[in-house]
Order: C-alpha cells, then sequence, then structure tokens
C-alpha cells in the first residue's frame, strides 16, 4: 500500500468513526430534553441509554468475527448505513419505544463497525497497537465530544429535528470515502479459539474487567449526566459545553497513554490508574456545585486514557494471530453489558437515593475490580513484562 493510499485509507476511516460517534453524544445531551419533551419518567433514560448498550454488545460479539473473515470494510459501511436509519428515525419518534428501537438500531451500528475499524489500524501498525488504538479512540472521542454541543446548538437554533439530520447527512456524506478504504491483510487464523478460552488468558481476562470497569463509569453517566446537571441548574447549552470536560482531557492523553502502552506493561498501567479514579468517581456525586462537579469530572477524564487504552492495547497482545477484531469484539462487548447496567440502574438509583449514592456504589466496584487484577498479577505480569 502506498503512503498516500495509506493516508486517504486512514483519515476515510478516522472520519467515518468520529461521525458515528458525533451522532451518539448528540443524543447523550438532549436526554433530558426529551425527557421533558415527551413527558417520560427518568427511569426510561435508562432504558434509551442502555438499549444501545445492549445492541453494540451482541453487535460486537456476532459480528466482529466476519472483520476477521476479510469484510472489515463492508462492517464499517453497514455501521454507518445503520447509523442514517436510526437518527432518521428519530426525527419521527414520539414514544418511548421508537426512541428505544432507534437507539437499538444504533448501538447495532456502532457493534458493526467499531471492532472492524480496530482490526485495520491494528493491521496498519502491528508493532505499535498503543498508537494505532489510541489514534481510533481520539477520533471517537473527538466526535463525541462535538456532538453535545453541536446537539445543543441546533436543538435551540433550528429545532428539535436538526441534531438528527445534521448528523445523518454528514454521515451519508463520509460513507463516500469509504470507497477508498485500503485494508491490509492480515493472516487468518489457522483455526479459531472459542470466546470462552480466549478469555481465559490471564492477559485477556484482566484486560475485559479493566475494560468493563470503564463502560460503568461510561453508562453510568451516560443516562444520568444530563438529568443531573440539569438538576444542579445547568441549561441545555451548558449540558453540552459540560461533556467538553468528560472527553477533552481524554482527547489530549489518549495518545501518551497509547505509546505508554507500547512501552511499558499495559495492565499495571492500567491497575495504578484505576486505584487513583475510584475516589474521583466517588467525588463526582458528593458536589454540591456545577463548578465543583466539573472540577471532579476533569480530574476523573485525565485518568480516564490510561485504563481503557492500556486494557485494548493489552487484549490486542492477549489476541490469538487473525482474531484481532473478535478480540476486540469481546472486550467491547464485556464492556458493554456493564455500560448497560450502570446505564439502565442509574437512574432509578439517582431518583430514589441520590447522585451521591450511586456514585459511591460505582467507586466501590471500581475498587473490587483494581483488587480482582491485583490477585492476577502473578499469572499475567510476566507474559507482559518488558512487553
Amino acid at each position: 500500500m502506498s503512503s498516500g493510499s495509506l493516508r486517504l485509507s486512514r483519515v476515510a476511516l478516522l472520519v467515518v468513526v468520529a461521525t458515528q460517534t458525533l451522532a451518539i453524544g448528540v443524543i447523550v445531551a438532549l436526554l433530558a430534553d426529551i425527557q421533558d419533551r415527551f413527558g417520560f419518567q427518568t427511569w426510561a433514560l435508562g432504558l434509551i441509554a442502555g438499549t444501545s448498550f445492549l445492541t453494540t454488545l451482541i453487535g460486537s460479539l456476532t459480528l466482529s468475527r466476519f472483520a476477521d473473515r476479510g469484510h472489515e470494510r463492508v462492517m464499517i459501511l453497514a455501521g454507518g448505513i445503520l447509523t442514517i436509519v436510526a437518527l432518521i428515525s428519530m426525527v419521527y419518534a414520539v414514544q418511548l419505544w421508537q426512541w428505544v428501537a432507534a437507539r437499538a438500531i444504533l448501538g447495532l451500528a456502532e457493534g458493526a463497525s467499531l471492532p472492524a475499524a480496530r482490526r485495520v489500524v491494528i493491521g496498519w501498525q502491528p508493532r505499535d497497537p498503543g498508537r494505532a488504538l489510541s489514534t481510533l479512540t481520539t477520533a471517537v472521542l473527538i466526535g463525541f465530544v462535538i456532538g453535545p454541543p453541536a446537539g445543543a446548538f441546533l436543538s435551540e437554533s433550528f429545532g428539535p429535528d436538526a441534531p438528527f439530520i445534521a448528523p445523518a447527512v454528514l454521515t451519508a456524506t463520509t460513507l463516500l470515502f469509504l470507497v477508498r478504504l485500503e485494508v491490509s491483510v492480515s493472516p487468518p487464523a489457522v483455526k479459531r479459539l472459542p470466546l470462552r478460552v480466549m478469555v481465559v488468558n490471564p492477559v485477556a481476562g484482566a484486560a475485559v474487567m479493566l475494560g468493563a470497569s470503564q463502560w460503568l463509569v461510561i453508562g453510568v453517566l451516560d443516562s444520568i449526566w444530563a438529568r443531573y446537571v440539569s438538576d444542579l441548574g445547568g441549561s441545555v447549552s451548558f449540558i453540552g459545553l459540560s461533556f467538553l470536560a468528560l472527553v477533552v482531557p481524554t482527547i489530549i492523553l489518549t495518545p501518551l497513554a497509547g505509546r505508554l502502552a507500547d512501552r511499558r506493561n499495559p495492565l499495571r498501567i492500567a491497575m495504578i490508574a484505576l486505584v487513583v479514579e475510584a475516589p474521583l468517581v466517588g467525588a463526582l456525586g458528593a458536589a454540591g456545585g456545577l463548578s465543583i462537579l466539573i472540577v471532579v469530572a476533569i480530574l476523573q477524564a485525565v485518568v480516564f486514557p490510561f485504563i481503557n487504552t492500556p486494557a485494548e492495547v493489552a487484549m490486542a497482545r492477549a489476541s490469538p494471530p487473525g482474531q484481532v477484531a473478535e478480540a476486540q469484539g469481546l472486550i467491547q462487548a464485556v464492556g458493554l453489558l456493564a455500560a448497560g447496567i450502570g446505564a439502565v440502574t442509574a437512574p432509578a438509583i439517582y431518583a430514589s437515593a441520590g447522585p451521591a449514592w450511586l456514585t459511591g456504589g460505582v467507586m466501590l466496584l471500581l475498587v473490587i475490580v483494581a483488587w480482582l487484577v491485583r490477585l492476577a498479577k502473578t499469572r499475567w505480569d510476566p507474559i507482559l513484562e518488558g512487553g
């Protein structure tokens, strides 16, 4: 593959992935507004958000193997088309089941395309999976961070349908770039390793637990952040801008986390960072005002990439030859299961017990994960030490 073709393919892939997560960010920022507009109960926010995580999980587990069989481009294209279908459906959605169905389609779109995209970028940089995955993650986060303020701006300036129509048009436009997407040929698996066997690998098992812990945090914040900020007095515009505090530090530091994971033991990096992150997550629910909340959110976002990216790098190192996409789909699927549980249960806990109890419970779970990974250290440390 020539350097010019590779550069064009890389830009095309990053734009498509960023556009898809932009659509997701738009919806997250507007959840409270959707609730108020259609009169949904608070628990309905968890259903809308959690359904997307569930269908992404299903897509990751069932579709990622096709990317390992040479269908990466098809999977990414299918994800883009499903994104457009989901967004157009939201323009006409008025009932709860319609919003749930649209989010379900959007989740399936991510499950189809993201593991395939991860396989593609790792194939481009097989010796530096941290750099490859961090570049893709940065594109994902840039799309997500643009989504909330863009959604709020479009909603207030052009009406409630604009936040869904605009990313649908943008997604349709970026799909044209996929025609020129070039994929490095990776060797197929000589014998496919079942996922239940793969996850028993000490490196893969620890990576899955660490990744799931971060997806749990994402699921909780996805479903209650807009409501929480709104209850503290934040406007729709402020909600959109507040996502900058959650994502921008992660965008800036993800490349550094990727390079560090390539040079050091990625699981050790992630375990230490998780111990630092746990009290910060607990403090999110104890914030008495918007200023304190944003400061704590920024600190948590600084730590996040040093857990998530090293976990993905560790999973890439534990992947059998020819099963890179399926292994990445596995860590994403288990993480999404955790996110779905968090998204579905968080609004109910928030409404009944308050934010402090909610984030305190999440903090406890993070501590337990760090303890379990530490117990398994004697098994995974010799595999990754110096790797």
